[in-house]
């Protein structure tokens, strides 16, 4: 649920704005109205620095996963006295780095050519040539090299490699189209390993540097923090209105109705004048979201799409138990449920500094959870079909056509679900005639399910019933008449038979997109079962060496099948939510998140 805001208007004496406002960060509750912020030279700048830590930590980050493995990154490295140091040091060195890397590739690279013509002293055949001795540098396919050269002509042969035969001639050329005559090298073998001996050290000293940037991450982040309070504190000076001539201050704010009496108690015996009422339809107060803890774990979901308008439901709490169920459904195999279970379990308790990863281990175990009961109804354990073990003799394993049926069915019923969300929706925030429309589809497609089953169960209700004929006349009235309500028969007429259209072709969409789930679910268990034919197939018929072979193989197999149906099983939910789902709930979103002014000055 949306937390309910209160609007705050404080007027103050100019010569008392720093002093308020340090009070006002003191509280860290009031949200201050900034939404005619147009930053200037100075706040531009404090953007762009803060733009600057923010790439910085993030590439210091990646240098410490690449040379994870690099004693210079292991060892505690210095920080540098200042962020400024650190960002500056980051931006030079890994440049740095870079380009001493390339040069040592390729100077690898030309010493690995060099190598075929040994140590020799280029200075020497320069100083020939210069004396009129034609030295020249020859490679052709071993099976061109004609042995005989080397009686009659003054040839050298220098090294035969892979397929080429590497020879020298003074003085004269071979009578061979498949002889190439290189370029004479600038250098030796031994001299290309100097320079990269040289470049190696020059690299390692700047690597020393960079590590002490990464040690500097800490720092950057406390430099980047203040920066922001600043920032922040700059935005609501510049943004503060000015009455009287500019002798008084007039700041306003959003205040969460629950955490408003801090605000009344601290302002209660000062100066300020303080005035609160409730939100009007022009005002957009900012959103703080308000569940309970399961819910709680889907807000990270939600906050992939948008906020919602602070006069909107807040979708989480009624989508969470789908997404969970459908990421359930999705995974489909019993034995990858408990590892991402006990995987998420050992993650939740080893990382509990850390809020944010104890929030997704908790919501990995609940959607673990759920496969776990979905891998057991349709009897599926690492690829292994449960139906064939005795144990389970008896046990009514859900089929294919079953999970077909499921999927169909809890997409109408969530799909219908939402419909009846936007109806309570409409009617808290606009009123019910705004509502009588949604409700009329609503209805007809609940109606239309219902005389479809009820006939089986001997209820004489069916499509050719005149009690469904004429409750779906009276829903379709609704749904055409009460489209567009405040504006003129012929304009609702229109739009509603327009709208009615849309809903008729978009619903069998919408129903056809949940029979991912039983697709999805079914190629998991049936992936994992080749893998585990493909172990047993290929491990040969070796005793020891067969088994190793096949754990081998059904490591990997596995390991590449549960990746892969840990992303689809995460994406397609979320699909689904945001498109049929948010879609028929009529959804619009566009909130702005509650941000309250907790700037402590220093």
């Amino acid at each position: 649920m949306i937390t309910p805001m209160v609007k705050y208007t404080f007027l103050l004496l100019k010569s008392e704005q720093e002093t308020f406002l340090t009070k006002l960060g003191e509280l860290g509750v009031v949200d201050v109205t900034t939404s005619m912020w147009q930053p200037n030279e100075q706040q531009q700048r404090m953007l762009s620095t803060m733009s600057e830590y923010d790439s910085t930590l993030l590439k210091l980050k990646n240098i410490k996963i690449v040379n994870k493995n690099d004693d210079i990154f292991n060892d505690a490295a210095e920080p540098y006295d200042t962020a400024e140091k650190a960002v500056q040091a980051c931006s030079e060195l890994s440049a740095l780095c870079d380009k001493l890397q390339g040069e040592i590739n390729k100077e690898e690279r030309e010493r690995e050519e060099l190598e075929v013509w040994g140590d020799f002293d280029a200075k020497l055949i320069e100083k020939l040539k210069e004396e009129g001795v034609d030295v020249r540098f020859f490679c052709v396919p071993n099976k061109m090299f004609d042995s005989e050269w080397e009686k009659t002509l003054p040839l050298v042969k220098v090294a035969q490699k892979e397929d080429k035969t590497y020879f020298v001639t003074v003085g004269c050329n071979v009578d061979c189209e498949e002889a190439v005559q290189l370029k004479m090298p600038e250098g030796s073998a031994a001299d290309k390993e100097r320079l990269i001996a040289e470049l190696k050290s020059r690299l390692t000293e700047a690597k020393k540097g960079l590590a002490r940037a990464v040690a500097s991450s800490a720092l950057i982040e406390e430099a980047r923090k203040e920066l922001k309070m600043e920032l922040s504190h700059s935005k609501v000076v510049s943004t503060a209105g000015s009455v009287v001539d500019g002798a008084v201050t007039m700041i306003e704010g959003w205040v969460p109705k629950p955490r408003r009496a801090s605000v009344d108690e601290a302002f209660e015996s000062s100066d300020v004048i303080v005035f609160s009422s409730e939100p009007t339809l022009e005002d957009n107060p900012p959103i703080l979201l308000k569940n309970n803890k399961f819910a709680r774990l889907c807000e990270m979901i939600s906050a992939l799409y948008s906020m919602p308008g602070y006069r909107e439901l807040d979708l989480t709490p009624f989508f969470a138990p789908f997404f969970v169920l459908f990421v359930g459904v999705c995974f489909g195999d019993l034995g990858y449920a408990i590892v991402t279970f006990i995987g998420a379990l050992v993650a939740y308790f080893v990382m509990r500094k850390n809020d944010f990863a104890r929030q997704v281990g908790a919501l990995v175990m609940w959607c673990s959870f759920a496969a776990m009961i979905m891998g057991f109804l349709t009897g599926t354990f690492f690829g292994l079909d449960l139906r064939t073990f005795k144990i389970f003799d008896g046990f009514p394993f859900l089929g294919q056509m079953d999970m077909f049926t499921f999927a169909l069915a809890v997409g109408i019923i969530q799909i219908v679900y939402a419909m009846f969300v936007n109806v309570y929706a409409r009617i808290k925030y606009m009123g019910f005639k705004y509502a009588v429309s949604p409700l009329g589809w609503a209805l007809a497609i609940v109606a239309s399910v219902a005389a479809y089953l009820l006939p089986d169960l001997g209820v004489p209700f069916g499509f050719d019933s005149p009690v469904y004929m004429a409750l779906m006349a009276l829903f379709v009235v609704m749904n055409i008449f009460f489209s567009s309500p405040g504006k003129n028969i012929f304009v609702n007429f229109g739009s509603g038979l327009w709208g009615l259209y849309n809903n008729v072709t978009g619903l069998l969409g919408d129903v056809l997109s949940y029979i991912r789930l039983f697709a999805l679910g079914l190629s998991s268990g049936i992936i994992a079962g080749v893998f585990n034919d493909l172990a047993v197939s290929m491990s040969g018929d070796v005793p020891v060496l067969k088994y190793v072979i096949m754990l081998i193989i059904l490591l990997i197999g596995h390991g590449i099948n549960l990746f892969m149906s840990a992303i689809s099983s995460f994406v397609h939910p979320l699909r689904l939510t945001f498109v049929e789902f948010y879609k028929n709930a009529g959804f619009e979103g566009g909130g702005r998140p509650y941000e309250p002014y907790d700037v402590k000055k220093k």
